[in-house]
């Protein structure tokens, strides 16, 4: 249902969204995302399931906006 609620607003603010989207704000938000992801893996300590979550959540928590 929540699919099905999203799709008339994402067509609605599809270009508003689109005009946003330069390459230079899509690249940063992928240095952002593998930078979070490298810090908490490095951050994670020793075993290798923490660091993993670490990493992940780390990157996850980027909003990709200014």
């Amino acid at each position: 249902m929540l699919v099905l609620a999203l799709l008339p607003v994402l067509v609605k603010m599809w270009p508003a969204l689109a005009a946003q989207a330069t390459l230079t704000s899509l690249v940063a938000i992928i240095l952002f995302t593998m930078l979070g992801l490298a810090v908490g893996h490095l951050l994670g300590g020793p075993a290798a399931e923490d660091r993993t979550v670490l990493g992940l959540s780390t990157a996850c928590r980027h909003r990709g906006s200014p």
